[in-house]
């Protein structure tokens, strides 16, 4: 087990934002960054090959920026996570806003309970005018990889909510881009075989929902959670088998919900294959109903 870094009385955090043509939020969340209670922090924006101008807003704040060819937002994550220079980290989109105690609060669970190695706050949910539309209740429980394997645990994205240590999230591997975009719960999950969680009860993060979000695409959502329930479930440990089959069950339960306004949405725009993909998804919801 790893344990977290030792925690200086103000050590460094840093705030990473993968951006790709993401210019209409991205000052609000850069100056959510920027106006953190906690100081030092770095705020480090990825420009992942965007078109609409977005690193030029990030150069007028004076945050530091870096490049790459478009190669997804598991990529410009794990970029980040190379040049930063914070003992910690958060990763935050550039669509959403931190609230300015969020690195502070985090810092603070975490000394008080120095067996809990990272922290996962709530989060408050707004449109794409910053209207607030509703706020998660308080989550109680264990932050371990069982309770997470089951679906117990709501620790997947977005990771903006999460203050992690930086050498912990790189000896679990970073982001996997094989399973964006779940790439986030497989992190978390991989994390928590290292160190226990915990959870912070405050809300760090304000998370838009608007048309462009991934988390809209629930069928391929799903498809890429189950794959990494798959991968977890290599090994062949009873205990560990048992809470992947929970966490399946779980997960369909919760994307059937999204699957039919997906499936008549691509019947309207004349999406056959997308919309055959999702009535797939669908079937193979309700078959694991039936099967179970």
């Amino acid at each position: 087990m790893h344990a977290a870094p030792g925690m200086s009385k103000r050590p460094r955090v840093s705030i990473i934002v993968p951006l790709f043509d993401g210019r209409r939020w991205l000052q609000e969340a850069l100056e959510s960054a920027l106006g953190q209670t906690h100081a030092p922090v770095e705020v480090v924006v990825v420009d992942d090959g965007s078109t609409d101008g977005g690193a030029e807003v990030a150069r007028a704040l004076g945050v530091r920026v870096l490049t790459q060819r478009n190669a997804g937002v598991a990529a410009a994550r794990n970029h980040g996570l190379d040049e930063a220079r914070g003992e910690w980290v958060v990763f935050l989109d550039q669509d959403d806003r931190l609230l300015p105690r969020a690195v502070e609060a985090g810092l603070e669970a975490l000394r008080a309970t120095p067996a809990a190695g990272w922290t996962v706050g709530r989060l408050r949910r707004i449109d794409a005018h910053g209207r607030v539309r509703g706020e998660e209740a308080a989550v109680g429980g264990p932050l371990d990889r069982l309770s997470m394997l089951r679906g117990q645990a709501r620790s997947g994205g977005p990771p903006g909510r999460a203050l992690l240590p930086r050498a912990l999230v790189r000896a679990a591997g970073g982001f996997d881009p094989r399973h964006a975009p779940a790439d986030d719960y497989a992190l978390f999950l991989e994390l928590a075989r290292r160190a226990a969680g915990r959870w912070l009860d405050e809300v760090v993060l304000e998370y838009r929902r608007h048309d462009a979000n991934v988390s809209n695409h629930a069928a391929r959502t799903l498809r890429a959670t189950l794959g990494v329930l798959a991968a977890q479930a290599r090994g062949g440990d009873p205990e560990v088998l048992a809470a992947c089959a929970a966490g399946r069950a779980h997960w369909r339960r919760v994307f059937a919900r999204s699957l039919p306004p997906e499936l008549r949405a691509a019947l309207r725009r004349g999406r056959g294959r997308a919309a055959a993909t999702v009535a797939l998804a669908w079937a193979g919801c309700a078959l694991g109903r039936l099967v179970r």
